[in-house]
C-alpha cells in the first residue's frame, strides 16, 4: 500500500470535496458532526481528531464551542492544507494540525475527547489507535467513530 498522501491529488481533493462538503474527504458532512456531538458541552474541552484530512470536523467542532481542537494526520500535504483552510477562516488560535507517523501519538496528550472517522485505516497495529481512546476513556472522555446509514 502507498503512503496515505499518493491518494490525494488536486482532482481528488476537489471531487471528494463536491461529494461530502468543504474540508471533507469522506462520509458524514457538518450535518453529521454535529448529530455525534449533540448534547455533548464542548466549551472549555480539549479534542483530538485522528485523521483530521483537510480539517473540515475541526472546523465545526470548533464552531460548536469554545474548545481547542487538534487535527492529526498522516498525510503532510493535508495538514498543510486544512492549515492553510484554518487559517483563511480566521481560527488558527482554535485548531491546529499536525502531521505524524502511523502508530502510537508522537506526544503525551490530555484530550477531553477523542475521534477518528476513516483514519483507522492507515494504522498498522490498530491497538495504537485504541491506546488512545483508553487513554481519553480514563478522562472519562468519548472516542467516537460515526456509523453512517
Amino acid at each position: 500500500m502507498g503512503e496515505p498522501q499518493d491518494e490525494y491529488d488536486e482532482r481528488m481533493l476537489t471531487m471528494l470535496q463536491l461529494i461530502w462538503g468543504e474540508g471533507f474527504l469522506s462520509p458524514g458532512g457538518p450535518q453529521a458532526v454535529r448529530e455525534i456531538v449533540a448534547g455533548i458541552d464542548l466549551d472549555g474541552l480539549e479534542v483530538l481528531d485522528i485523521g483530521c484530512g483537510l480539517g473540515g470536523l475541526d472546523q465545526v467542532l470548533a464552531g460548536l464551542g469554545h474548545c481547542r481542537v487538534t487535527g492529526l494526520d498522516v498525510a503532510k500535504p493535508l495538514v498543510a492544507r486544512a492549515q492553510e483552510r484554518i487559517r483563511a477562516a480566521g481560527q488558527h488560535q482554535q485548531i491546529q494540525f499536525i502531521h505524524y507517523d502511523p502508530g502510537p501519538l508522537p506526544f503525551a496528550w490530555k484530550a477531553s475527547i477523542c475521534g477518528s472517522n476513516t483514519a483507522i485505516k492507515w494504522i498498522p497495529k490498530t491497538a495504537d489507535i485504541f491506546s488512545c481512546a483508553g487513554f481519553c476513556a480514563r478522562l472519562r472522555s468519548n472516542f467516537s467513530r460515526p456509523t453512517y446509514r
